[in-house]
């Protein structure tokens, strides 16, 4: 018989950071949303890939981490804002350097006890991709990743 008093859960971080440099899509669509929901996550984009695009490394390709010299990694800014999208994140912000994308959880962007107030329609979604998205340029220099012309993106359906 267990007679301790059980605590509640702790209450969600106010920050989170999804930036491992390969993997961040997979990573992040396979974080529990209901026990990890920070108020805002920065999450690592691949701003070498249009902004238009749904791609992202093949999941489970046989490798495990980028390179480091090429531009094979990660997913494509419309790939996580839709993704975000559909875990009621919204896009908010892309840094000039062409790295890290700024979601915050609908539910804080649109007051609490909301149910959320931003469209996660795909034209929605895609507005804001167009309106963030930020080409590379690493230490502000304009320098980006050659590409990997052997490379073979996984395609999202646009449509989920």
């Amino acid at each position: 018989k267990f007679l301790g008093v059980i605590a509640p859960p702790p209450p969600p971080p106010p920050a989170g950071l999804v930036d491992i440099d390969y993997n961040d899509y997979w990573v992040w669509s396979a974080i529990d949303n209901q026990r990890f929901r920070p108020r805002i996550l920065v999450v690592e984009y691949n701003s070498h890939l249009s902004a238009s695009a749904r791609q992202t490394v093949r999941e489970n390709d046989g490798l495990s981490r980028w390179d480091g010299t090429s531009s094979y990694f990660g997913a494509s800014l419309g790939a996580l804002a839709q993704l975000g999208a559909a875990r009621n994140f919204t896009l908010v912000h892309c840094e000039s350097n062409g790295v890290n994308a700024f979601f915050v959880a609908n539910e804080h962007l649109c007051g609490l006890g909301s149910a959320g107030c931003i469209s996660t329609d795909a034209g929605s979604v895609a507005a804001l991709v167009r309106v963030h998205h930020r080409r590379p340029n690493f230490f502000n220099r304009g320098w980006a990743y050659p590409e990997n012309k052997t490379a073979v993106w996984h395609e999202l359906d646009v449509s989920t």
